[in-house]
C-alpha cells in the first residue's frame, strides 16, 4: 500500500523541456506546489554540481557495471580493463587474479564432490549386498538339509502345473463344442465363457445291483470307467433348463473326456493313487517338516531368514534408485560455490575493492570541485547558494505530520527559467532516497539521479 505521502505527490511526475540557451539560473528555487495538499511540510538540502559530473557518472558506470555483474566478470564474460578509471587499481587487480584462481579450482571440486556422492549411495548398495549374501548363505545351510524335500515339491509343482494346463485345454474345447452347437441349432441361449464358464461339473457313484444307478439330469460317461465304474457329469445350470438339453448332453459327452480326465488326475484320490494336488500338498507337509529339522541342525530361522531378504532385497531396490538419481541429477558449480569459504572470500574482496574504487573515484571528483555549492531551503521557496552550475539536486525531507519520507528531486539548470528556477513535473525527476550524512553519499545519489535523468529525457535537448 502506498504511504500517505506518496499518495499526496503523486501529481510530481519526472520531466524536463530543455531549452537552447546557456544563461545562468536564477537564484531562486521554488517547488510547484499547485495541486500539493496544504499540510505538505518540505525542508530540503540544495546540491549544486558542474557539469563533470556527467563524467562522474560515465566513470562510474564502468566501475558499477563490474560490482554488478562480479559473477561475469570473474568468469571473464565482460571485459575486465579499467583504463578509464582515474585511481589506483593495483588491490582490484589483484583481487579478481585471486578469485579466478579459487573459481579455476571449482571444476576439480565439483568432480569430487560428485564421486563422493556417488561414493556414499553406492556404499549403501554395497552394504545391503553383503547382508543379502549373509542371509543368503544361513538360507543355504537350510537348503542343504531339504534338498530332498525341495526337489520332490518341484517336481509335484511342475505335474501340477502341467496338468493345469491341459485341464484348461479340455474345457476350452468343451466349451467351443457346446457353443458351435448353439449357434448352429439357433438355440436362445448365451453362450458360454471360455474363460469363466464352468461347463460341467462331475460325480462318481457306486454300483447298486450290479449296474450304475440312474440319477436325475446326470449323464453317465462309459468311456471313463477306467477313473471309476460310474462317473457322471452334470451340465451347467444354463444348459440344463433349456428345452435341447438331451442334445446338448450327447455333445457334452462326446467332448467331455479330456477334461474330466485332467480334473481328476488333480483332485481324485483312490487308494494308493493320489491325485496331483494330494501329492503337492503332501509335498509341501514334507518340506515343511523338513525345514524343522535344518532348523534343529543349524540354529538358522527360516521364517527370519526369508522376510531378512524380502526386506533387504527391497532396501536393494531403493538404495540403486539412490544411486541412480545421484547420477542423473550431478552436483552443479553453484552448489559447490555457495559453500566454499576461499571462493566467497575471495569474491567478496573483489567486490570490496570494486566499491573502494568507487569511493575513491567519486572522492576524486570532489576534490576537483565537482560539487559547487550546497545549502539548505526550508519551506516551498529559498535561496540556492549558487547562481551557477549545471545540475541541481534537491535532497526534500517531507512530513505530513504523521510519516516522514526523504525524496530526491533532479534537474538540468541549463534551461530557459523566469524569475526563479521551478521544480515542476514538466522539468525534474523525482525519486524516493535515503538519508545523506556527507558529500559522498550526496554525489552518489546525483550519480544515480543523473543516469536515470538521461535515460528518461535522451531525446531531450541540454542548454
Amino acid at each position: 500500500m502506498k504511504s500517505v505521502i506518496n499518495r499526496k505527490l503523486s501529481l510530481i511526475a519526472t520531466g524536463a523541456i530543455f531549452l537552447i540557451g546557456c544563461s545562468k539560473h536564477p537564484t531562486t528555487v521554488a517547488i510547484d506546489n499547485e495541486r500539493l495538499p496544504s499540510d505538505i511540510e518540505v525542508s530540503s538540502t540544495a546540491y549544486i554540481f558542474n557539469n563533470d559530473l556527467a563524467m562522474a557518472a560515465e566513470k562510474d558506470g564502468k566501475i558499477a557495471k563490474l560490482y554488478h555483474q562480479v559473477d561475469e566478470l570473474i568468469r571473464g564474460e565482460i571485459p575486465a580493463d579499467l583504463s578509464d578509471v582515474d585511481v589506483a587499481t593495483d588491490a582490484y587487480i589483484k583481487a579478481l587474479n585471486d578469485v579466478r584462481a579459487q573459481y579455476a579450482k571449482i571444476p576439480e571440486l565439483v568432480k569430487q564432490a560428485q564421486q563422493e556422492r556417488v561414493a556414499i549411495e553406492q556404499e549403501k548398495v554395497d552394504d545391503i549386498q553383503a547382508k543379502i549374501a549373509q542371509q543368503k548363505e544361513l538360507q543355504a545351510k537350510l537348503d542343504e538339509f531339504t534338498k530332498p524335500e525341495r526337489h520332490a515339491l518341484a517336481n509335484a509343482e511342475k505335474a501340477v502345473l502341467a496338468k493345469e494346463k491341459t485341464r484348461k485345454e479340455g474345457k476350452t474345447a468343451l466349451i467351443k463344442s457346446i457353443n458351435n452347437y448353439i449357434v448352429s441349432s439357433r438355440i436362445a441361449i448365451k453362450k458360454l465363457d471360455e474363460e469363466s464358464s464352468d461347463p460341467v461339473s462331475w460325480s462318481t457313484k457306486n454300483k447298486y445291483r450290479g449296474k450304475c444307478p440312474d440319477r436325475r439330469g446326470h449323464y453317465l460317461v462309459e468311456n471313463l470307467a477306467h477313473l471309476s465304474e460310474c462317473l457322471y457329469f452334470s451340465p451347467a445350470y444354463s444348459l440344463r433348463k433349456n428345452s435341447n438339453i438331451e442334445q446338448i448332453a450327447e455333445v457334452i459327452e462326446k467332448n467331455v473326456e479330456p477334461y474330466i480326465e485332467a480334473d481328476w488326475a488333480l483332485k481324485m484320490s483312490v487308494g494308493t493313487k493320489l491325485g496331483l494336488y494330494k501329492k503337492y500338498n503332501d509335498a509341501k507337509k514334507d518340506l515343511e517338516k523338513a525345514v524343522i529339522v535344518a532348523e534343529n541342525n543349524t540354529d538358522v530361522n527360516a521364517n527370519k531368514v526369508k522376510r531378512e531378504l524380502r526386506n533387504l532385497q527391497r532396501k536393494l531396490e531403493y538404495a540403486n534408485h539412490d544411486v541412480n538419481r545421484v547420477k542423473e541429477s550431478p552436483i552443479t558449480e553453484d552448489q559447490i560455490i555457495v559453500q566454499n569459504k576461499p571462493y566467497l572470500d575471495a569474491k567478496n574482496l573483489l567486490a570490496q575493492s570494486i566499491s573502494d574504487m568507487r569511493t575513491a573515484q567519486q572522492e576524486k571528483f570532489l576534490a576537483n570541485g565537482v560539487l559547487i555549492a550546497k545549502g539548505d531551503i526550508n519551506g516551498m521557496t529559498g535561496e540556492l547558494p549558487s547562481g551557477s552550475g549545471d545540475f541541481l539536486m534537491l535532497h526534500m525531507n517531507l512530513s505530513d505530520g504523521y510519516r516522514k519520507q526523504t525524496m530526491n528531486s533532479f534537474t538540468n539548470l541549463n534551461q530557459q527559467w523566469t524569475e526563479q528556477v521551478l521544480i515542476s513535473r514538466d522539468n525534474a525527476y523525482f525519486d524516493m532516497a535515503l538519508n545523506i550524512k556527507d558529500d559522498g553519499q550526496a554525489l552518489d545519489q546525483a550519480i544515480s539521479a543523473y543516469k536515470t535523468y538521461q535515460r528518461k529525457y535522451a531525446d531531450a535537448k541540454k542548454g
